[in-house]
């Protein structure tokens, strides 16, 4: 009697563990909108000429996401910005511009108001990868017809949005809250490192190990630590490069029903140095010795 009395113990604990396994991932539902609601703030101190600069980023905003069609692997989405900001404080004074407040003359708010509420296409995978972006030419078509700007400022502010919210640096910042999830099911304490890159001002490939921490009522609750290294610029054109490496560390709520991000922090420390080539402004080039410690806040609402 003993040894089947040790298989039905034996038979119950697995139970329990197969229980405590679970499949997070996303699971939206079709016509349905979610929301994401960001802010950062970014601290970079350089040393230029024997001075010490330092200056303060604030960048936010709101976006919304509505599901067109469902797939095997993922899904098909309608996005459009609801709000940007951008606050920078330098040595020299502070600059502020908002969607919000579009005031005549103010061109990167109007930049910001006319990007507003215009739809764009994505692919996203259940794992959260942004496998395409289509049609987000449409952000800013017509946005410098209400100034008198010469083509050379338009390519100037064109490059300077591109940065910051054009195709590829939108998809780094998208993955960095939504592709944090397990390949298969993962129970309590259970460990996981996904892949993903930054590509706005400077490109950088950050390695993440995910840990699920707990399953609180309606939420998964999810920490990370990050490993972040730039990546070599090739192109010749690049009035810079960066050669830098940190850290990130990150705690993340899912709700458990749909997987998408209820709230979440990121905070981030990188050191190194911007390097600017050769050229006839520069001969020689130079190094910048810089650093930035910055955090990131995200929401659904």
């Amino acid at each position: 009697m003993k040894p089947f009395l040790t298989l039905i113990a034996f038979v119950g604990v697995m139970s329990v563990c197969v229980a405590q396994t679970v499949s997070v991932e996303l699971n939206l539902e079709k016509g349905a909108t979610y929301s994401q609601q960001s802010s950062s703030t970014s601290i970079v101190k350089q040393s230029y000429a024997g001075q010490d600069i330092e200056m303060t980023i604030n960048l936010g905003g709101k976006m919304s996401f509505k599901v067109l069609t469902v797939t095997n692997t993922g899904y098909d989405v309608e996005a459009q910005y609801e709000r940007l900001y951008m606050t920078m404080d330098m040595p020299t004074g502070t600059m502020e511009y908002s969607s919000d407040n579009a005031a005549p003359g103010d061109i990167m708010s109007g930049m910001f108001a006319a990007m507003m509420h215009r739809p764009f296409q994505m692919t996203i995978t259940r794992h959260g990868k942004v496998t395409e972006i289509r049609n987000m030419s449409n952000l800013f078509e017509g946005a410098f017809e209400k100034y008198e700007l010469t083509d050379e400022q338009k390519q100037q502010v064109m490059a300077s949005l591109s940065q910051s919210f054009g195709e590829e640096a939108l998809k780094g910042n998208l993955e960095m809250t939504m592709a944090v999830f397990p390949t298969g099911p993962v129970a309590v304490g259970g460990t996981w490192t996904t892949e993903t890159e930054l590509r706005s001002t400077m490109q950088a490939a950050v390695k993440t190990t995910y840990k699920l921490d707990a399953i609180e009522g309606d939420y998964y609750v999810i920490s990370g630590k990050s490993e972040i290294r730039t990546k070599v610029n090739t192109d010749p054109s690049a009035p810079m490069t960066y050669d830098m490496t940190g850290t990130m560390t990150s705690r993340i709520k899912l709700a458990k029903k749909t997987g998408w991000i209820s709230d979440g922090s990121y905070k981030q420390s990188i050191s190194g140095k911007a390097v600017f080539p050769d050229n006839p402004q520069m001969p020689g080039g130079m190094e910048v010795p810089m650093s930035i410690d910055g955090e990131v806040l995200v929401a659904d609402k």
